[in-house]
């Protein structure tokens, strides 16, 4: 049973079970506003949270709008999970498992390994993922409904109305987020050990029982977390150059990432999405 639920079907099904959560903070990483804010004394402004923004798209549409992009989101999961895998078998003859981010703390080595599977894992599967963005941005694009769960005709239109090449947009951003991540993660993990020696010891044995590894899990789980919030800005970098001049973002027109960024560092926007689901406030 354990086998069955860490193959990449059913992980990229139970993945996606808070769909649509992705859907809305998709939107919201975008800079579209799906509920009007609201403006206090004239002075301050509401921010919407994932619930405000839930509650009132479910209000005005159909409950099943909330689930567009859901195929395409689990075949890029699976695409992704799945070569991440087969890669593993080929390069470093792995046996087939899931995806165990915490083992890249381990050492360098596991450390370059997980970055070049996670380089190719992505690589392949964002074509998909392309799809399924632009499926989810179309929630507040009601005149545009090419993409759904026909993954191959999403493809299709891309390569006739913007070339093959658009398949990839976007994929850099995200590769140098899969590297600084895993660097960052290690520096920052070996880093805590050094005062940290009840871990530090945990590491070091050959053997461990089954609480020591769960404890050892989740003290090597906290830095990958903490350095996946770090690193949000190039996650909304890779979801806006992806969209980047398509017909599902036509506000979107930078001629490189940097230009993005700049964009996004100019008007605050680069941990848009990150803490979603509370609202906040700012200063008009």
């Amino acid at each position: 049973m354990e086998d069955l639920l860490n193959s990449p079907l059913p992980a990229a099904v139970l993945g996606n079970l808070v769909y649509p959560f992705k859907y809305l903070r998709t939107n919201i990483m975008l800079g579209r506003i799906l509920k009007p804010f609201e403006i206090y004394d004239g002075t301050f402004v509401k921010i919407p949270s994932f619930w405000d923004n839930f509650t009132y798209v479910r209000n005005r549409q159909p409950f099943y709008t909330l689930w567009e992009g859901f195929t395409p989101t689990v075949v890029a999961d699976f695409t992704q999970l799945a070569t991440y895998s087969l890669a593993g078998v080929i390069f470093f003859k792995r046996k087939f498992q899931k995806r165990e981010h915490y083992r890249l703390t381990e050492s360098n080595q596991l450390a370059l390994e997980e970055c070049f599977l996670m380089i190719i894992s992505n690589v392949v599967s964002h074509p998909i993922r392309n799809v399924a963005w632009r499926t989810m941005a179309q929630l507040t694009r009601p005149d545009c409904s090419i993409y759904g769960y026909d993954i191959l005709s999403g493809l299709k239109h891309i390569i006739e109305v913007e070339g093959l090449f658009a398949l990839f947009k976007g994929v850099l951003p995200m590769v140098l987020y899969d590297i600084i991540r895993i660097g960052v993660t290690r520096c920052v993990f070996e880093f805590a050990l050094e005062f940290t020696p009840y871990y530090r010891r945990l590491r070091e044995k050959k053997t461990r029982s089954r609480e020591e590894t769960r404890k050892m899990r989740q003290f090597q789980c906290t830095f990958i977390i903490f350095v996946r919030c770090l690193l949000h800005p190039l996650s909304v970098l890779s979801l806006m150059m992806t969209l980047n001049n398509s017909d599902v973002a036509s506000e979107l027109s930078f001629k490189s990432s940097i230009e993005c960024l700049r964009h996004l560092y100019s008007s605050r926007a680069l941990y848009r999405g990150a803490v979603s689901w509370l609202p906040w406030y700012s200063k008009l």
